[in-house]
Order: structure tokens, then sequence, then C-alpha cells
């Protein structure tokens, strides 16, 4: 069975900005910002919802429709973390993804492992 080229980026980063991580409107520029940087059209508005049943899970988590897959991620207020996930039948870097989204939630340290579907 032949399987087409899928990317799947998997990125956590840690200490992040609390204030960015928390408002609802720099994550949703984020999400515009990071979709334009690795070259994928949105379809739709983000979907995000706030919410946690412990306190260190509490915080957001949206997902953003591509034409290629989709963006999800989740935000630790807590923990001041941030879990992002990058899947698309259309290649992109992956590590410029990275940088991107560790320079502009300003995290202070991240890990990332990216897989071929």
């Amino acid at each position: 069975m032949k399987s087409d080229f899928r990317l799947s980026l998997h990125m956590n980063l840690f200490l992040c900005n609390h204030e960015k991580m928390c408002d609802i409107e720099q994550i949703r520029t984020w999400m515009i910002e990071l979709c334009d940087f690795i070259d994928m059209k949105r379809h739709g508005d983000m979907i995000a919802e706030r919410f946690g049943t412990e306190p260190h899970l509490y915080g957001y988590s949206v997902m953003q429709l591509i034409e290629t897959s989709c963006i999800t991620a989740h935000f630790s207020e807590q923990m001041d973390s941030c879990y992002i996930d990058v899947f698309s039948c259309k290649d992109f870097d992956d590590m410029e993804a990275v940088k991107f989204c560790a320079d502009y939630f300003e995290s202070k340290d991240y890990t990332y492992k990216t897989l071929f579907r």
C-alpha cells in the first residue's frame, strides 16, 4: 500500500510568555501568522475553548483546519507551556515552524519531533 507524504510536527514549548498564551487574541494572531509563515491556507476560523478539569490542565485548546489537514495547540496556563501539532500533506520547513512558534510565545526551552506518515 502506497502512502502519501505527510509531515506531522509535534512541539512542546516551555516557560512561555504567560500573557500571550492566556490571551485568545494573541493566540488567534499567532495562528494566522503561523499559517502564513508555513504557507498553509486556512479553512474557516480557528476553533477555541478555554477549560480544564485540573489546574495544570487549564487553558485554551485551539484547532485551525487547513486545506491540507490541521494545526492544533493546547496551552497550560499554570505551567506556561504550549503543546502544538502541525499535520499536513503539504511540505513545510519543520524547524522554521518550531522557531517561529518558540519566538512568538517567547519560549525559554522547547522540544520537538517530526514524523513522516
